[in-house]
C-alpha cells in the first residue's frame, strides 16, 4: 500500500512545481492512501510558513475535495501507541519527528 507524505501533498496544490507529476501519480496509483499524520504536518507546515487559520483551513479543505475526487483513502493511524513507535523511529534511524511519525503511520 503506497503511503503519502507530506511533499506529495504540497505538490497538488497547481503552483507547485511537482504539480504535473503528482497529478499523475494520483491516476496511476489506485490505492494510494494519506495518513491523517501528513495531514498534521501539512497543517502544521502551512501555519509555519504565515498563513493564518482561515487560510488552513481553505487549503485542507482544498486537499479534501481533492483526495475525494481521486478516491484516496485518509487513514486515522493517530494514537499513543503509534506516537510510542514514532519515538522509537525517530531515535533508532535519525529521522524528523514529522519523517519517523508518517514511517510509523505506514
Amino acid at each position: 500500500m503506497p503511503v503519502a507524505d507530506t511533499e506529495f501533498i504540497f505538490a497538488l496544490n497547481p503552483k507547485d512545481r511537482k504539480h504535473q507529476y503528482a497529478i499523475r501519480l494520483l491516476k496511476e496509483i489506485s490505492n494510494l492512501i494519506v495518513p491523517d499524520t501528513a495531514a498534521l504536518e501539512f497543517q502544521v507546515a502551512f501555519r509555519a510558513r504565515g498563513r493564518n487559520p482561515s487560510q488552513v483551513e481553505v487549503a485542507l479543505l482544498a486537499l479534501y475535495k481533492v483526495l475525494k475526487r481521486n478516491n484516496v483513502e485518509k487513514a486515522k493511524t493517530l494514537s499513543l501507541s503509534l506516537l510510542a513507535f514514532q519515538s522509537e523511529i525517530e531515535e533508532n534511524y535519525g529521522l524528523s519527528c514529522f519523517d519517523s511519525l508518517l514511517a510509523a503511520s505506514a
